[in-house]
């Protein structure tokens, strides 16, 4: 049976981009003079099903409707692309128009977004996300994302342990154990406390968990 503990230390910072090399979003439909359609393939590593998928199926269709057609989107969803780590290079580089991921877990490339996986106390998504878009509306995040153009962004629930066997109640209790994490920043965190950080694909962890390939998981409630 697994047990967990809530850290409070992990906030998800997801974002939607355009490739400027693309027809921007806010363009389509409107200065194209072809009577077809403009395409485009939004790429995201959620699968189908998922409340994030839900939430960019109905955008997509929105899009389509307010468009009257001239824009159609198709999904690649759960990863079919790329994994979610090379997400961000597949848009740079043009393999799709628009792309769904976490920033931080792209090593040396977003450092001021990668701030929110800190340990940092935030109530509930909906506080950290409109602390999000306020530092973003500052210009605190152009640099960083000077290639690509930044649709949206948000906040997930804070992640939490869950760990089978004995329970982790207390610090010492990280010791030996084998954590899967998600990022550099979470096997740094977990190395500190004595924990053993296992990097895997949020995919897999639900099963590694109950074969004991690792002895406890970091992610969001949203993940398992």
């Amino acid at each position: 049976m697994a047990s967990s503990i809530n850290i409070g230390s992990r906030i998800l910072f997801l974002a939607v981009i355009a490739s400027l090399f693309m027809v921007p979003i806010v363009a389509v439909g409107v200065e194209s003079t072809s009577q077809r359609p403009t395409k485009l393939l939004w790429a995201t590593f959620t699968p189908p099903g998922d409340s994030a998928t839900v939430t960019m199926e109905a955008f997509a269709q929105e899009l389509m409707r307010r468009t009257g057609g001239k824009v159609k989107v198709e999904m690649s969803l759960g990863g079919a692309l790329a994994p979610a780590p090379q997400l961000y290079d597949k848009l740079v580089a043009g393999a799709c128009d628009m792309a769904f991921f976490m920033p931080y877990i792209i090593p040396g490339v977003f450092p001021y977004a990668g701030v929110v996986e800190l340990p940092v106390i935030v109530p509930r998504g909906e506080a950290g996300t409109k602390a999000v878009l306020s530092v973003m509306r500052k210009g605190f995040y152009d640099r960083e994302w000077s290639n690509v153009k930044l649709l949206w962004a948000f906040i997930g629930p804070g992640a939490v342990i869950y760990a089978r066997g004995k329970p982790i109640t207390t610090l010492t209790d990280f010791a030996n154990r084998k954590i899967r994490t998600f990022s550099a920043i979470q096997a740094t965190a977990m190395s500190a406390l004595g924990a053993v950080p296992v990097s895997m694909p949020v995919g897999e962890c639900y099963g590694a968990l109950e074969k004991g390939t690792v002895d406890a998981m970091w992610a969001g409630y949203f993940s398992c």
